[in-house]
């Protein structure tokens, strides 16, 4: 299961995603790693977000760390996803900010093409943690780094003081709920929810690039 679009300025996820049901489809460059697994992609999974250029859902929820308390139909839709089809992976396909709030409190850029994180939230089983690791992380970032992408782990920079944080070990995220049931998870974050469409092509070839490691590695 391949997830994209939680909030509605991932740009490069959706587009890569769409890009890669192409290459899926009969005669395309991935058709034959569907004799070796089923794939499910949902390339939009805010479509309320995208129409008003907002990162929430229409009541103004962060779907992105909805998948706890499940308030919002469409995190609701990604558990019955999850829940019917058992996924072997999951993979949560996002965009981190260029520009803001980096540029005000250390005066930089975000120069990194993707940013990577495996689920873990406490009381997630060790082997699930090694299979993350080994099985995901591992190999993706040997593809991205292979194509000449900057890859490092996925952090935010604070809006109010110089401190940087790598994600949350809550429950809340896709990744970090999928992890918890026993299902190797990552969370891919290419360059760029704050850049619209500039070097959109770059950011989409980080995205595939990703997920065709996540791929094959499945």
């Amino acid at each position: 299961l391949i997830v994209a679009g939680q909030q509605g300025t991932d740009i490069a996820p959706t587009e890569a995603l769409l890009a890669m049901s192409q290459e899926l489809a009969t005669g395309g460059l991935l058709q034959p790693l569907l004799a070796q697994a089923n794939v499910v992609l949902v390339p939009r999974a805010n479509p309320d977000g995208f129409e008003a250029r907002s990162a929430t859902t229409a009541d103004g929820t962060l779907l992105t760390q909805d998948h706890l308390l499940l308030q919002t139909p469409e995190a609701r839709a990604l558990a019955k996803l999850v829940r019917d089809y058992r996924p072997t992976v999951v993979v949560n396909a996002e965009e981190f900010a260029a520009i803001h709030p980096t540029l005000e409190q250390f005066d930089a850029l975000r120069a990194d093409d993707a940013g990577l994180q495996y689920g873990l939230s406490p009381n997630v089983h060790e082997f699930v943690a090694k299979a993350e690791r080994e099985w995901l992380h591992r190999p993706i970032t040997d593809s991205l780094t292979q194509a000449g992408q900057r890859v490092d782990w996925a952090y935010t920079a604070s809006a109010n003081d110089k401190l940087l944080s790598m994600g949350n070990p809550a429950p809340t995220s896709l990744h970090n709920m999928a992890a918890l049931k026993n299902l190797p998870s990552l969370m891919v974050q290419s360059r760029g929810a704050d850049l619209q469409r500039l070097h959109i092509q770059r950011r989409v070839h980080t995205q595939v690039t990703a997920l065709t490691a996540a791929l094959n590695d499945t």
